[in-house]
């Protein structure tokens, strides 16, 4: 059946990355080596799933979750299992669980649709279904072969979900890849700052936190205008500066250009760049000038993403 298509296993050099729930690019991650007991567990439990042995992966990742209820991983690896062996009851209210992790929400909240389409609950399985375009799932190539959600196509709501899912990849959806918790870098290498960036407002607002590693802070709003569908940020800085951005998903990146008002009431502007790279993560470069024409760089970052709480 083409449900199994959304546990893929990917097998890069000797390492074993496995992706569940269907979401390409979204890697799970490897389990570090590491002798101890609580190790050795989780090695076990993931070899039950590579096996296909759902009913031991079950118990296996029960054990797990009782001990380390904050592993974000486990819950979505026991609610996966479960949803394979076809207790689609109890399936959902792991997947619900997994979902309160951000790193899982999105995936976590597609298998929680699967279920209650497999349940029979259209109503539930639609509102999650969006719930779960909010939170970032976007694979239509996916949603539109699984046959766990066969039983919505005959649904009106069916056609107007995925226009929504092509509204959102196309337009709303194309900075999605900065969202998540993250290190920041400069070019040599040295931590400058952490953000967390999320997605709120039924995925129409990307909100970030900044923290410098000097203390200072900042915070974004960034989103699309409705009425020039043109994405808008407006940065707020904890001295009060404040600079409004205009811009675009565009070559690759989203690039924005802005300006501000200094404090002798001069005008600068601003060009800020967001870049996806490998390994989910992202290069951001800041350039100012004062008169449009010649820039220098203010910043030039990358965004690494925290490690889960399995140390992932």
């Amino acid at each position: 059946m083409f449900r199994h298509s959304w546990s893929l296993l990917l097998f890069i050099t000797s390492s074993i990355l496995l992706v569940f729930a269907a979401c390409p690019g979204r890697s799970l991650g490897q389990d570090k080596p590491d002798a101890s007991p609580a190790a050795k567990a989780r090695a076990e439990a993931l070899q039950l799933l590579q096996d296909k042995k759902w009913k031991e992966a079950i118990a296996a990742y029960e054990a797990i979750v009782k001990d380390s209820p904050k592993s974000g991983q486990s819950w979505f690896r026991l609610a996966y299992a479960t949803h394979m062996s076809g207790d689609y009851q109890k399936a959902k209210d792991a997947h619900k669980k997994a979902a309160e992790f951000p790193a899982f929400r999105g995936p976590s909240l597609y298998n929680l649709t699967c279920a209650y389409a497999r349940l029979g609950d259209k109503d539930a399985a639609f509102t999650t279904f969006n719930r779960a375009l909010a939170a970032g799932f976007l694979n239509k190539p996916l949603m539109v072969k699984d046959d766990d959600l066969d039983s919505l196509h005959d649904d009106p709501r069916w056609q107007k979900s995925l226009a929504s899912l092509d509204e959102r990849v196309n337009l709303y959806g194309v900075f999605d890849f900065w969202v998540g918790e993250w290190d920041v870098f400069d070019l040599k290498g040295k931590q400058v700052g952490s953000s967390k960036v999320e997605r709120l407002e039924g995925g129409h607002l990307i909100f970030e936190n900044w923290t410098g590693a000097q203390g200072g802070t900042g915070k974004s709003m960034n989103f699309v205008d409705p009425i020039d569908k043109r994405w808008k940020q407006v940065w707020v800085a904890q001295n009060g500066w404040v600079i409004h951005y205009d811009g675009e998903f565009k070559d690759g990146a989203m690039r924005f250009e802005g300006s501000s008002l200094q404090k002798n009431g001069s005008k600068e502007f601003s060009r800020c760049t967001f870049t996806p790279m490998s390994e989910g993560r992202v290069r951001q470069v800041i350039e100012r000038s004062r008169d449009g024409k010649t820039w220098n760089t203010l910043f030039d970052g990358t965004y690494v993403p925290k490690k889960t709480d399995d140390g992932q």
